[in-house]
């Protein structure tokens, strides 16, 4: 289906509409949007060459999002972020956070603000880094004691190729 031009010829709800028409899909397999469009369909149809309206887009920016870039434009680790846990926060929401007490305590300029509040983040994340090493080396004990086990059970087992020496 490499180069279709299937948009050309017609809506995807025109083409679901003839699929059920002839009987190709079935009534309960129509996508879940088509009741919906078909009760309340659009005052213009969607078609492929309608040019689009002149709308001017506003950027939006927050303030946030100026040290959100500094941040991303440095290079530092953003973490590991576990999208399901929502009570810890990633290095962003730390670094948002110690700038905004910072900026609530100093009236500094904003470039050297920010600077002391990475050195404060670092450190936070500094002693997080040495747990996370400590955790490590027991970690790679563990696979020692692991890979001796294997090494030994390996010796235990016979080899194919000494069974059919004989």
């Amino acid at each position: 289906m490499a180069n279709s031009r299937l948009e050309r010829i017609g809506t995807i709800f025109t083409r679901v509409e003839g699929l059920l028409r002839c009987k190709a899909m079935h009534p309960e397999d129509r996508p879940i949007w088509w009741d919906i469009y078909r009760a309340f369909p659009p005052t213009r149809e969607p078609v492929f060459d309608r040019t689009i309206s002149a709308v001017t887009i506003r950027p939006i920016y927050y303030k946030e999002d100026i040290i959100r870039a500094k941040y991303h434009k440095s290079g530092e680790p953003i973490g590991t972020v576990n999208l399901s846990d929502t009570k810890s926060k990633t290095n962003v929401q730390q670094l948002l956070d110690i700038h905004e007490t910072m900026k609530n305590s100093d009236n500094e300029n904003e470039e050297s603000l920010y600077f002391q509040a990475m050195d404060v983040l670092k450190e936070s994340i500094g002693v997080k880094r040495e747990d996370w090493l400590e955790k490590a080396s027991r970690d790679t004990e563990t696979k020692k004691s692991f890979a001796s086990t294997f090494a030994e059970a390996k010796k235990d087992q016979t080899d194919l190729k000494d069974i059919f020496k004989e």
